[in-house]
């Protein structure tokens, strides 16, 4: 059993595993607690931190991860493919159901190993109900009758009597686990009928893995540290999580109703493969920038796509994006956000993303470069341009609409979405949502985190289906989980950046081999920090208007602030703006400003949705298109694609 086969790590609960995929934060190399320059209010507030799993065989864990990757796209994804042709998605799970029937001996001794007797006599009668009426586990009543697994391992049992804080390991093929879990799942052989024919316990560990498969190939383009998530979401599930809290009633409010964002993910599943992944020369690096189009069969709008922050262009919000415009008879592109690592490494200006002027010329001028590629690629094809964002892809457009008669593209309409007017403010708000925890009393502070990652991993797909109310989470636990992720963002641009140039702001060396003492260092800043601690002091040696003080702070933060450029993004009429009246990242009075400032005709205000949990409605995306429509002057009705 490995991190892959044990809980579907990157594969149907993906959308929530994503959500605790975060930072693990040990008290640092270097005390920053103890800085004083500009903004050293922020470094000496004191900040959550999660347990730590150290990684002493980093170097040989990583060539191990390599030879996995490798392993993984060029051979098992595509024998999968043809697997998953062969054999229809009801027969797979059937088996996949089957398989997970006859690990009941392992499930059961284990349980009453760690003394949970009513566990095992669950264990005992879910095998008997799915094994007669189920039909030999190919299917499983025994959920209707409220039993539901209670999965447990020689893994878990070895952690139950004491043995925590195990050795990580990436085991060859298998994936992620530590000494304690792989001397568990040796042990634990002769509880498995598989053991004693071997083919059996080869098809269980495929059938089980294949229609995660892709969803794993993605993410291994979408991180820019893909051994680093594998390795946390191992920390999480195996050292950090715990028995789940009792059950509590759901909240509704802009944080719990900003989960329902998981929902917005593609209809189908292999929508993502069907773009075309072309490459043009950003002009200002002279380095190759990847784009993703999803084009229709004949002339059409075309529509591009900034994802949020730190968003990559084959992410589940872009991708499900792209599939709604293309749905509705529009091209689609997508490129990644300029916080992401691909977007720095290709087309990114300078050393360090988050200063928003900058990076929305950087991201301006890519796509120029896209759109004269795509007309000498495709002529006559395209009858409009459009440009929609997303948070700060949302910022990222009104800068971008600032910058008309440029002599860069000119888009026929900009739609910015849930974007925050303030940076300032958002990464405040985010900061203070990552420690929500230090509102749980001390001695139950782990055991809170712990029962919220347990609860988190346990969503699966038939658990993950958008209602009518909130996700099972309290308002607490929301803001602990977004402010994870965005926490998490900011650790990859760090480090990408940090190994690009190293800046000499961190005190531990970063290098690809070894990087988790460094991320010891990183995970101490909070957004707000890094603006002091590395934007502050580098934008200070380049711009004039930028001095290295809370001065020179004052005028960073104004110049990424929406009011900047207030009196261009008023005078371009094809600018529309939308937003939910409870989304967190606006500051009291940005929405009354806003809207007076570009008239309520070019605003849209949806009642509830938190930032970005209403996308996934259809309802809401209509409203959307109908809004960019109208900015171009071109009817909202669905264009039928050519060939339907």
């Amino acid at each position: 059993m490995t991190t892959y086969s044990r809980r579907h790590a990157l594969g149907s609960a993906a959308p929530l595993l994503v959500l605790v995929a975060a930072c693990a934060t040990p008290p640092p190399p270097h005390d920053w607690s103890i800085y004083t320059g500009p903004g050293a209010e922020h470094f000496q507030r004191e900040e959550y931190s999660l347990p730590h799993l150290d990684d002493p065989l980093e170097r040989i864990n990583r060539g191990i991860f390599a030879f996995n990757e490798a392993a993984l796209l060029d051979v098992a994804e595509p024998v999968a493919q043809l697997y998953r042709a062969v054999l229809p998605e009801g027969v797979r799970r059937a088996l996949g159901r089957a398989f997970e029937n006859l690990l009941f001996p392992g499930r059961a001794v284990n349980n009453v190993l760690q003394a949970e007797f009513s566990d095992a006599w669950q264990e005992s009668k879910r095998f008997a109900v799915n094994t007669t009426i189920g039909v030999a586990g190919l299917f499983d009543p025994a959920r209707r009758f409220g039993l539901d697994p209670r999965d447990e391992d020689l893994g878990t049992t070895f952690r139950a009597w004491g043995w925590t804080g195990s050795t990580f390991l990436m085991a060859p093929i298998l994936g992620a686990t530590s000494t304690r879990d792989a001397l568990g799942d040796l042990l634990g052989l002769g509880l498995d009928p598989a053991t004693y024919y071997s083919p059996a316990s080869y098809v269980r560990g495929f059938n089980r893995i294949a229609d995660d498969l892709p969803e794993l190939a993605a993410a291994l383009h979408v991180n820019g540290d893909p051994y680093e998530l594998a390795r946390l979401l191992h920390v999480l599930e195996r050292e950090v999580a715990t028995d789940p809290a009792p059950e509590q009633r759901g909240e509704d409010d802009g944080a719990t109703e900003t989960l329902g964002a998981v929902f917005l993910t593609a209809e189908d599943e292999d929508f993502r493969a069907t773009g075309l992944e072309l490459t043009v020369i950003h002009p200002s690096t002279g380095r190759p920038a990847p784009y993703t189009v999803w084009l229709q069969s004949g002339a059409a709008p075309l529509d591009y796509i900034l994802p949020g922050l730190g968003g990559h262009r084959a992410s589940g919000s872009a991708v499900a994006l792209a599939e709604a415009v293309h749905q509705s008879g529009k091209h689609a592109v997508t490129i990644s956000s300029s916080m992401n690592h691909e977007f720095i490494h290709a087309a990114s200006s300078v050393d360090l993303p988050g200063f928003l002027p900058v990076d929305a010329h950087d991201t301006h001028v890519l796509l120029d470069a896209i759109d004269r590629d795509l007309r000498a690629r495709f002529p006559g094809r395209f009858t409009s341009r459009r440009l929609g964002g997303i948070s700060f892809g949302g910022a990222t457009t009104l800068f971008i609409a600032a910058e008309r008669g440029t002599g860069l593209i000119d888009f026929d309409a900009y739609l910015a979405v849930n974007a925050p007017l303030s940076l300032e403010y958002g990464a405040q708000q985010l900061d203070a949502f990552y420690n929500a925890p230090m509102e749980v009393p001390k001695p139950e502070r782990d055991a809170w985190v712990g029962a919220l990652f347990a609860k988190t991993l346990a969503f699966d797909d038939d658990s993950l289906a958008p209602a009518t109310d909130s996700l099972e989470f309290t308002s607490l636990e929301a803001r602990f989980l977004i402010g994870l992720v965005f926490r998490a963002t900011l650790r990859e641009v760090i480090a990408v950046t940090q190994l690009r140039r190293d800046l000499g702001v961190l005190h531990v060396e970063i290098t690809p081999e070894r990087r988790a003492a460094a991320y010891r260092e990183i995970d101490q800043f909070s957004l707000t920090e890094y603006v002091y601690a590395f934007l502050l002091p580098y934008y200070a040696a380049r711009l004039e208007a930028i001095t290295p003080d809370e001065a020179g702070a004052r005028a960073l933060f104004r110049a990424c602030d929406v009011r900047s450029i207030a009196d261009a993004v008023r005078d371009n009429p094809r600018v529309r703006f939308a937003t939910t009246r409870n989304d967190f990242l606006l500051a009291p009075g940005d929405l009354e400003w806003i809207t007076e400032l570009l008239g309520p005709d070019r605003v849209t205000v949806f009642e509830r949705g938190g930032h970005l949990g209403n996308l996934y409605r259809d309802d809401v995306r209509a409203v959307l298109a109908a809004e960019i429509a109208e900015a171009a002057n071109e009817s909202a009705d669905p264009v039928v694609p050519d060939g339907s």
